[in-house]
């Protein structure tokens, strides 16, 4: 078998790619390697088996052989075939699914679509009441389509032989009288087949001589006179089925119902969302909401971490960006914040974090008045933006306005008490001062709540102990940050006073 049909292919991936992005194509493309991103095309996209695809696709017609995560708009038809997967939301106005392919979400088949399908005869090939296996499309081999349909042919042979050996076995025991009965129920049951199925030998025209062969049968088969009273006994066995049946089906409906509860009741919300993003990996939503439960219990690190794994897998998506660049920004990864914040700026230029950004540029680059300017019209038109805030505390800290900074901080602290990088900020403008210093190492504690190996936040607490004349903590502290900051010359020259400090107290 040739896996790839090259003469009727216009383009192939084999095993072993693997393609992240988007995907446009003209023609018919068949993908065997991996392929995680956007998929369109006005033609036709086929999957082979060892293909997998985390993508949401768009194309005129779709052949799935593999394994297929996304939401899929086909033009003209989907096919399903032995053992290929999909799960997502499909939209097409014809839809073949062999009988061991696996599908789950939603399926809408618009009306309009197939009437139009089916005046173009674009359709006839997913015609189901079709007899023969149809050919398969352009690019797949014969063996890798034929599989399904083959199986399904044979599925009805074994129907129609067991419907014929069960009227036959009727009408042995029961003579004429069978046939009204079968005939009655096949009327009222299956009223399309009724008349192929349910004809009585007797009223059917006298071509009826091709059953008389099957006389000698009987009489060879039953010579004992006393058969042709039993009927009425087996009469009577027949219906002991029927009331053994009945209890059958309630011990179905008592024992399945059960574990589904049951199955329901033992997944938490964590783990339903986690299977929401397996299900739906290109949707932000269910990782917002799971980020969001974790931040409920303050289990920042947790939540950071969901983010980080969401951010990898939808890079451009600006909530999920956003949250986690304010995630860290509040839990005092100030430079970690620093860096999806200017992701962010690039994703949307225009945004109000777009303009934060622009204002720390000038804050380290020393225009502190610019600075101040830019961080002030922020905050008239965004009051709650508390990086902005925390901004124009910096530039009255930098110019030695500490009440004023000091203000500011406290100020976002009422906004939002855990607010890591003020509960430092104001820590250190009142140790510099040598002002509160109790207060100032409550609140330098809080802010190292979350991570305690920020560089800047220990050197704040070193200070504040250092104020206190508790030389020993403040040289554990200092220790732990240069440990943590070798290259940084200032926490070297903290250390060295610190140390003559212990010295001279003697």
């Amino acid at each position: 078998m040739d896996p790839l049909n090259a003469g009727k292919l216009n383009s192939f991936f084999g095993e072993g790619t693997v393609l992240k992005g988007k995907l446009k194509f003209k023609g018919i493309l068949r993908l065997d390697g991996e392929l995680e991103g956007e998929v369109t095309s006005g033609d036709t996209f086929i999957v082979g088996k060892s293909g997998k695809v985390h993508a949401n696709i768009k194309t005129d017609n779709l052949f799935n052989f593999g394994g297929i995560v996304g939401n899929v708009d086909a033009k003209n038809k989907i096919s399903l075939h032995a053992k290929s997967s999909l799960r997502g939301d499909i939209n097409s106005p014809y839809l073949l699914a062999d009988e061991s392919s696996f599908f789950e979400g939603s399926c809408r088949m618009p009306l309009e679509k197939r009437q139009q399908i089916g005046k173009s005869g674009k359709g006839a090939l997913l015609a189901p009441s079709s007899a023969s296996i149809p050919s398969p499309p352009a690019g797949i081999a014969q063996e890798d389509y034929e599989e399904g349909a083959s199986s399904s042919a044979w599925g009805k042979i074994i129907a129609i032989l067991m419907v014929v050996g069960a009227l036959g076995a009727g009408w042995y025991y029961f003579g004429d009288e069978y046939w009204p009965v079968v005939k009655k129920a096949a009327v009222q049951n299956m009223p399309n087949v009724a008349a192929d199925y349910t004809t009585d030998p007797a009223e059917t025209a006298k071509p009826a001589e091709p059953v008389k062969p099957q006389e000698p049968v009987k009489k060879a088969e039953a010579p004992k006179p006393a058969k042709k009273p039993e009927p009425a006994k087996t009469a009577e066995v027949t219906k002991e089925p029927v009331e053994i049946a009945q209890p059958q089906v309630e011990i179905k409906k008592k024992e399945e119902p059960k574990p589904k509860p049951q199955v329901e009741e033992t997944l938490s919300e964590t783990d339903r969302l986690r299977k929401e993003i397996e299900n739906k990996p290109f949707d932000p939503q269910p990782r917002l909401k799971l980020v969001f439960n974790s931040l409920k219990g303050n289990n920042y690190k947790e939540a950071i971490a969901i983010l980080k794994e969401s951010v990898e897998a939808l890079p451009e998506s600006p909530e999920l960006r956003i949250l986690i660049a304010r995630t860290y920004q509040k839990a005092g990864r100030e430079k970690e914040a620093q860096k999806h914040f200017l992701a962010l700026g690039k994703i949307d230029p225009g945004s109000i974090e777009a303009r934060v950004n622009d204002g720390y540029g000038r804050l380290d680059k020393g225009a502190l008045q610019q600075a101040a300017d830019m961080f002030g019209k922020i905050l008239e038109d965004d009051p709650e933006n508390q990086r902005a805030r925390l901004g124009l505390a910096t530039v009255y800290s930098r110019r030695e306005e500490n009440d004023k900074a000091a203000l500011e901080c406290l100020r976002i602290l009422e906004f939002d008490k855990d607010y890591a990088p003020a509960l430092n900020r104001l820590a250190w403008i009142y140790a510099k001062q040598g002002l509160k210093l109790e207060e100032a190492k409550a609140l330098s504690e809080r802010s190292t709540k979350v991570f305690s190996d920020i560089p800047e936040y220990l050197d704040t607490l070193s200070e504040i102990h250092f104020r206190l004349e508790e030389y020993d903590k403040a040289i554990d502290l200092i220790k732990k940050a240069i440990a943590l900051a070798p290259n940084d010359s200032y926490y070297e020259r903290q250390l060295f006073k610190f140390q003559r400090a212990r010295k001279r107290q003697g």
